[in-house]
């Protein structure tokens, strides 16, 4: 298969956000209680975890991995053979309504002194990259000019 501007685009894309996505994951896994820490307001520091927070941690951990394979499956099946240019645009629109909706409830707590944190910073900040990314693929991925390039 011909390595068009469109595999170079979506593959960008998905192995890019499979990184980020598999290294929130790891640190979910690896320690949650450094994760509970990143995200705990500076107000509540004094707060013992929870089994049940040490849970949800360690699960969104394993939800993150299983999202970062997904992306990487779905990369490897389009290398296969041709973009379906919907689908990917679609799949990327709803990896940036996830970037936004994700920045806007980490902004949340960014914008107040008693709960801001690193991670909150993080979350604000990298998303907002992460949608500007998406959006600058989506963009060439609707350009028939520069989508369909042969690339030698």
């Amino acid at each position: 298969m011909a390595l068009t501007m469109d595999k170079i685009l979506l593959h960008g894309y998905c192995w890019g956000n499979a990184f980020w996505y598999a290294s929130r994951g790891l640190c979910r896994v690896y320690d949650p209680l450094m994760v509970i820490g990143w995200f705990r307001p500076p107000v509540e520091t004094h707060l013992k975890a929870s089994d049940l927070e040490l849970y949800n941690v360690r699960t969104d951990g394993w939800c993150l991995i299983s999202l970062a394979a997904s992306l990487l499956v779905l990369s490897r099946a389009y290398s296969r053979g041709g973009i379906n240019r919907s689908y990917s645009k679609a799949f990327i629109a709803v990896s940036i309504f996830h970037h936004i909706t994700t920045m806007m409830g980490a902004y949340q707590h960014y914008k107040l002194d008693s709960h801001y944190t690193k991670a909150m910073w993080i979350g604000v900040w990298v998303n907002a990259f992460l949608t500007a990314v998406g959006g600058i693929v989506l963009g060439g991925l609707g350009s028939d000019s520069v989508s369909r390039q042969k690339i030698a």
